[in-house]
This record gives C-alpha cells, structure tokens and sequence, in this order.
C-alpha cells in the first residue's frame, strides 16, 4: 500500500530568517531582525601540523615520493613556447611554471607513523613527504579525495616558519573530491593524514612553479627576446622603472589591497596575471568578485586551478613583502566579453581580513590615472597615465579600449587584467596589453621608452556585462507578481523561488517578496531564506 506523502509548508514572517545548513536538515529559524551569516564571516584558521617532528625520517624513508628533476630541454621548450606566445602579437599570460602528471595513488604503504601508537582518544598520523626537484613553490592536485573523519594538511617550512594548507576533510573543499592546494614554498611538501586507519590519497598533477614570487620580489625579472636564426632565447634584465605601490601615498588603500595575483593551470604550463576584487551593490554582503582580463585564458575548465593572492605587496615603502599571504582557491567563471577582454569569476570562499573590494566607475580616466598591478608575477606596482589618442594603436578608436600614456612606471607580462583607477581610486579599466611599435622588442616597458601605450578594456562597456552580479551581489530576489524580465536583481527578481534557488550558490541569500508560492522547492545548499516585507508561503 502506499502511502500518500505529505507535503510541507514552509512559512516566512517578514524580516525572519532561516538558515538551511544541509539537506535533510530543517531550517534554523532566528530572531526577526537578526543578522544572518554570511560571505562577511571570517575564515578559520589552520591547525599547525601534527606530525613535524616526522618530517626528517620522511626525507630519508619510504615515505619520500620524488618526482625526476625537470631537464632542461623540458624547461627550454616551455620558456620558447611562452616566449613564442609574446611575439605573436597577441597579449598571453605569463608563464611561471609546469604542471607534472603524477597519476599516482599513495596508500598506508606510502605513509609512516610516529614511533609509539597514539594513546586512547588520539588521532591517528601519517606522513609522506613528496618532492619535484628544483621547484621554487609546488601545488597539488588531489582527485577522488575522500577522507571520511580524517583530515589531510599539507605543510611545509620557510626559513623558521611553519606553513600549512589545510586541513582538508570530507570530500575537499568544493565537496567534488577534486581540488588544488595553495602554493607552498620550495620543492619538497609534506602530506599528513589524520583520523585514518589506512590513509589513501590519489594525487593527479603538481604545479612545479619555477618562479618563486618572493624572490622575484627582491629583484624585478623581465622577460625579453633575441632572436639568433629563427630561435627564441629567454633572457633575464634587471627593470628599475617600477614603483613600490606603498610608496605612492596618492594610491587608494581600497584599491590597492583588492588588487590580486593571480596563478593558474592553462594546458601543462603554469601561468601568472592579475585581478581585482569589484565591490557589488548588495550591502548586506560580500561576494568575492573577481575581474580579469580574457586573454588570461582562465576558463569553466581551469578555474578550479586558480589560486588568487592577496596583500602580495611590500609591508611599507622600501619593505620587503610577507613570506606568505592569504589566497581563495578556485571559483566559477561568471561572464565573458572578447570584444574588451573582460572576464568575471566568482571566487570560491570568503575574502581574507584586510582584503576591500574596489570602487568603480563607469566614468573615463582623466589624467593622473593610474594601475595597479603584478609585473613579472612578482610584489605589488603602480604606473601612472594620461589618457592617449596614439596614432598607431588599432585601438585608439575602438569604442571598448582606452590607449593610455605611462608617465611614471611601467608594465610587463604578469600585469594583464589588472585594475585601472581614476585619482578618486574608481576602478575604469582592465589591462589588456601594450601597443604601438617596438612592444615585442627589448624596450617598451618603461615610461621613458618611446612608442607604446597601455591599452585598457573600458569597464563602462564591462558594466552592461556584469550589471546583473553587481545588483545581486550575495542576495537574489524573488517576486512572483513581477511581470518583467527575470535576472534575480532587486530590480528583475524572479518569479518563483525554484529559480531563484537554481541560481543560488552556497551561503547565498534568498530574499523573498510576500506571497504564495504554490511550488516544491528541495534545499540542499547551506543559504539564507528571508521574508521580505511580509509573510511567505511555500509549498503545496
């Protein structure tokens, strides 16, 4: 026999909230007026490695995986490929390193314990150390990753500090079992596992990053061509012209500290540019919105490969940058325009403390204008501009570009898709490239040379892309009397909350004008559902 279901109704008193932690879950309800968690939340922060006292007999044992050095002529073909890349014409990322297949599954075998058996009630440990030869900072790839109760934290050791990743629990961050780790420093990490009897875990690839953004830090790398009988050699110059954005007291403090590096997989290279995080225009929340320029090539595919870093930037004028900085991991790519090469991505997580989205303006760049930016992959930069109407620019009358005059400063591969600010510290534009003659040449990076212009994509034109993110910013709106066009903004909501919800990501908010939504709604991601003005109704 069966037995009817019952159906649920699901009441909302105006200004009550309810949070939805997980499926199967009923919904918490909180005081009205009260303030519902969200993206502003802090994150926590990682639990210090419990198996350190390990790590020499790791280094020496069975529980060391080593991957062969990178030979040289693998290390030649992919600077020639890069290299290759520039001289075409068209603007590329910039390379800072390989990705080296692994494919490996590690496991009890793999790992070792400490000496003496855990007591009764302590966690079990074990430790493998895993090392790519000649690497500056590594990142792991982990697929099919499920730890159950336990935790994985990946570690390692720069100078006397102790710098993890993680922990890492259930099936990873994204709850898909495949992730990247955050750079680590060096070439040798160390892997624990916690709270498993028989550790296993299935590493997929490893960026072996070959340039060590702190030690491009301490000197300015540039990249630059030769060309001997058709070939392609890479060279090393020291660019003096760069300006330490901390000493620029007329930067803006918002603008320079939403202003990211950007590192990321693009086939089996590593490559570098910059972002900047964009304020929305939700005041009850605070999505990390991230703008970048499309040429980057950070796609639905390789986005999860992307580690963006913030506050990479010298601690006061004349410093030296920190040895390791906040980052978010991965994200959704949201919006792109090849026509101003724009890209827009939502990143995964909550933005770090210290970290404010930037202003922005529809507006033009008037002069004194100025970037911010990571040349060469390396700590934050200003150069300063004035609008340009330069002749040999093809863009110099395209309606999505602005060409722009460096007066002070300059920019390098690395700075691609970082921020253009007005002097009110507005972002206007997102960094395409350079333009004019000589810009595949040695020379063109500084203000003092001769015959380039900065070509920016206009964010006026940017702005009709992204409008509909920016009116959402971390709430989406539901009216089932609008009659218009349905986006989720406050302006367009949508109709009914089953499309609203499909549009929800986790720890979003669900606002919800007073009604009766005679519709079934399954909630399975943790979010906020708020009556807006009144009572809700939902079910049948």
């Amino acid at each position: 026999m069966n037995t009817p279901m019952k159906t649920l109704l699901l009441t909302l008193v105006s200004l009550g909230l309810f949070n939805v932690c997980a499926f199967g879950q009923q919904p918490v309800i909180e005081k009205s007026g009260e303030r519902a968690p969200d993206s502003k939340a802090a994150g926590s922060q990682p639990s210090p490695p419990k198996s350190f006292e390990m790590t020499t007999v790791a280094q020496a044992g069975r529980s060391l995986f080593e991957l062969g050095a990178v030979t040289a002529a693998e290390n030649a073909a992919a600077a020639e490929s890069s290299a290759k890349s520039h001289v075409s014409g068209l603007p590329k990322p910039l390379r800072v390193g390989l990705v080296r297949t692994v494919g490996q599954t590690f496991g009890p075998a793999s790992f070792i314990s400490p000496a003496s058996p855990p007591l009764p009630g302590e966690e079990k440990l074990g430790l493998m150390a895993f090392r790519s030869p000649g690497a500056t900072a590594l990142r792991l790839r982990f697929v099919n990753f499920d730890m159950g109760g336990g935790a994985v934290t990946v570690y390692t050791r720069d100078g006397d500090e102790v710098i993890t990743r993680g922990p890492f629990s259930g099936k990873g961050p994204e709850h898909d079992g495949d992730f990247w780790t955050a750079s680590l420093p060096g070439d040798t990490i160390y892997i624990e596992v916690s709270g498993v009897d028989e550790p296993r875990l299935e590493i997929a690839e490893v960026m072996h990053l070959d340039q060590d953004p702190i030690a491009t830090a301490r000197r300015q790398r540039r990249l630059s061509q030769s060309r001997d009988h058709g070939a392609t050699v890479n060279a090393v110059a020291e660019l003096g012209c760069h300006l330490d954005v901390m000493c620029e007291t007329v930067v803006d403090a918002s603008a320079r500290d939403a202003t990211a590096q950007l590192t990321f997989q693009v086939g089996m290279q590593a490559k570098a540019c910059t972002g900047t995080i964009l304020t929305d225009l939700d005041g009850d929340t605070l999505v990390p919105y991230l703008l970048t320029a499309n040429h980057c090539n950070i796609t639905a595919a390789n986005v999860g490969s992307l580690q963006a870093t913030f506050l990479f930037q010298s601690n006061s004028c004349g410093g030296a940058p920190p040895a390791s900085m906040p980052s978010l991991m991965g994200g959704v790519v949201l919006e792109t325009n090849g026509d101003n090469d724009m890209r827009f991505i939502r990143l995964n997580g909550v933005l770090p403390a210290g970290v404010t989205p930037a202003r922005w303006s529809t507006g033009g760049p008037p002069d004194g204008s100025y970037g911010i930016h990571h040349p060469g992959g390396t700590f934050k930069r200003a150069t300063f501009f004035d609008p340009s109407s330069y002749i040999f620019c093809s863009y110099t009358y395209d309606s999505d570009y602005w060409v722009m005059e460096a007066r002070r400063g300059g920019i390098e591969p690395g700075s691609s898709g970082s921020g253009l600010f007005n002097p009110t510290g507005q972002l206007v534009g997102h960094l395409r490239g350079r333009c004019g003659p000589d810009t595949d040449e040695e020379g063109g990076n500084c203000s003092t040379d001769d015959g380039w212009r900065a070509v920016y994509g206009k964010f006026s034109v940017t702005h009709g892309v992204i409008r509909r993110w920016l009116e959402i910013g971390g709430t989406i709106n539901v009216n089932r009397f609008h009659g218009g066009s349905e986006l989720g903004t406050p302006s367009e909501p949508y109709r009914t909350v089953t499309a609203g919800y499909n549009l929800a990501w986790d720890n979003t908010r669900l606002k919800i004008k007073p009604g009766n939504y005679n519709e079934s709604v399954t909630f399975s991601k943790p979010m906020t559902i708020l009556a807006d003005g009144g009572t809700v109704i939902i079910g049948r």
